[in-house]
């Protein structure tokens, strides 16, 4: 309970000191928003994972990605059940899932169906996701596996998936989706990215509060 409240607390004041930098310092601010960022040299690996959430911004970087030839496999994960999925289900209506739609989307643009590997089971966190991809790949045999996710969320996908993959041989190599709009240089044009800078750093915050410590 009582680091529940520290990170209540440490969350508050995060967000009101990026307030005041985005209205004082826009270019510290610029700099906070870009040092999110990961964006690394990719090669040829086995496979691609879309990390859940983004759609379709990730899916479209995955399928370039695979067109390219730098990665053999397309792998996808499902998250949680939408609020509501199951009452319409009862009704005989099928909603289509974030997981749903991006293997709609890689089929309809030419993607095999055999090189389309949606994997078993639910995630609810890139933590999740990172250890379900672990063992999936470690049971494959895979020694490098491309990331692609949102601009804003590469940085902390690094920081998990470097720790869990720890000491596996397994090679990850982080791509953000350049379809994604996020954009340090105007983030006083775009209150949406902004929104996602303070929205990042407290998910950091928790991040090495649960995980680090």
């Amino acid at each position: 309970m009582r680091t529940g409240r520290v990170l209540f607390i440490i969350s508050i004041l995060l967000i009101f000191a990026c307030s005041l930098l985005f209205i004082f310092s826009e270019p510290i601010f610029k700099q906070l928003a870009n040092g999110l960022v990961v964006d690394e040299r990719i090669q040829k690996s086995d496979a691609v994972l879309v990390l859940g959430g983004g759609s379709p911004s990730r899916v479209l970087e995955a399928i370039d990605i695979y067109n390219e030839g730098f990665a053999e496999k397309i792998l996808i994960t499902r998250g949680g059940r939408p609020e509501g999925s199951e009452y319409l289900e009862s009704k005989g209506i099928k909603f289509p899932e974030g997981a749903d739609l991006n293997k709609f989307v890689a089929e309809k643009l030419g993607i095999n169906n055999k090189d389309l590997v949606l994997l078993p089971g639910r995630v609810y966190s890139t933590r999740e996701e990172a250890i379900l991809i672990k063992d999936f790949a470690l049971k494959k045999g895979y020694v490098s596996i491309i990331v692609t996710t949102s601009k804003s969320h590469s940085r902390r996908a690094r920081l998990i998936f470097d720790r869990l993959f720890k000491n596996t041989g397994i090679k990850i190599i982080i791509s953000p989706s350049k379809y994604d709009s996020f954009d340090p240089d105007i983030l006083k044009i775009n209150k949406n990215h902004w929104k996602r800078v303070v929205l990042e750093y407290e998910k950091l915050v928790y991040y090495y509060a649960t995980e680090i410590f």
